[in-house]
């Protein structure tokens, strides 16, 4: 019997609490989103499956760079991944009643409550992401600047004395009693601003912990006591998909969205990693994406020159076949992509920095 892709697809999304309940043990809500560790089914954060709004069903594993609609999450998972393709298909069928022929007038009334799912899902997801939007902003807002701040200290401690550059970035602040959403407790955060072509988006927020000996770490070092300690200090406020965290304007000092035509733009990885740069070389342009997965649909101004990314020495494969899936998702739309590394062999711009602060 041959079966209607879409029709099972918009099924398993229409059912997808019940499908990821089915499917994982270790799954657990957060939010609009399911969260775990990978298709094996381990306990963590990597994998994301969504709940609700236009990508209902969608997911994607953030360490693997792969994803999907809810069809191939099933095939991937089910029965551990045993089985071939068309296996997977008949079962996701059996699952959903699908077993029998669809009639002409079936369709139809399956494609007419599918449109109108889809039309709420989307009024849904804009409502929500305005909502988002306006939520991250204001706590931005509440936060303080980060001189003189834990967060202050933290970056000092990896070698970045933001002194040096005559003034603070703007995209940066400090909370000292920001909500981690994996414990519900108050913890201190460095608040970093990310932006997209609509505006202010969203906050990664990194958890910091100061130790009985003055240092200061990210909550998630074995350095921390167990009950303060986080498996992913790093997190987001909301989505951040397309968004940049400008750090500095290099210079010609002109915003992001207002930046000279053909400007080239720096970008890394991590806000660490930005910093460092900034330091290095201050007449760049600096931005940050947070986490790879987001490089190739980061926003950047049409007039933009392109994009300087910041290699780490000692990628594996896995990491280098995933950069190039991103190099070419910028590529194609039409924003050329070079390479710099940090100098004297180190593995990056961070590490490179603090070996120059502690020689003096």
């Amino acid at each position: 019997m041959r079966h209607d892709l879409d029709r099972i697809n918009d099924g398993l999304a229409s059912r997808i609490d019940e499908v990821v309940s089915r499917l994982f043990c270790n799954a657990v809500r957060d939010g609009g989103v399911w969260a775990l560790g990978d298709l094996a089914d381990r306990p963590g954060r990597s994998l994301k499956i969504w709940r609700t709004g236009t990508k209902q069903g969608e997911w994607w594993d953030f360490a693997a760079g792969k994803g999907g609609r809810p069809l191939s999450l099933w095939i991937e998972a089910h029965n551990g991944g045993a089985g071939d393709a068309g296996e997977g298909i008949r079962s996701a069928a059996r699952f959903l009643g699908l077993d029998g022929e669809e009639t002409a007038e079936e369709k139809a009334r399956r494609q007419a409550h599918a449109k109108r799912e889809a039309e709420k899902r989307a009024a849904e997801d804009v409502a929500d992401k305005k909502r988002k939007r306006g939520s991250a902003q204001a706590l931005y807002l509440k936060a303080q600047p980060i001189a003189g701040t834990l967060a202050d200290d933290y970056l000092r401690g990896r070698g970045i004395d933001l002194r040096s550059l005559g003034r603070q970035p703007g995209a940066l602040r400090f909370h000292p009693e920001c909500k981690c959403p994996d414990t519900g407790y108050a913890r201190p955060a460095m608040l970093a601003a990310a932006s997209d072509g609509e505006g202010f988006l969203t906050v990664h927020r990194t958890f910091l912990y100061r130790r009985p000996n003055g240092a200061v770490v990210k909550a998630d070092s074995d350095l921390v006591p167990a009950d303060f300690r986080m498996v992913d200090a790093k997190k987001l406020f909301g989505p951040m998909n397309g968004g940049i965290v400008s750090i500095w304007r290099g210079d010609s000092d002109k915003a992001l969205r207002e930046m000279p035509a053909g400007e080239w733009i720096v970008l890394t990885e991590g806000i660490e990693d930005a910093l460092s740069v900034t330091i290095a070389a201050p007449e760049m342009r600096v931005g940050c994406v947070v986490a790879l997965p987001f490089l190739g649909k980061a926003f950047l101004p049409k007039q933009v020159g392109g994009v300087l990314w910041h290699r780490h020495r000692g990628d594996g494969p896995e990491a280098v076949a995933a950069l190039t899936k991103q190099y070419r998702a910028l590529e194609a739309r039409g924003v050329p992509v070079k390479e710099i590394w940090a100098p004297d062999g180190e593995k990056d711009f961070n590490a490179w920095i603090m070996k120059q602060a502690a020689a003096g």
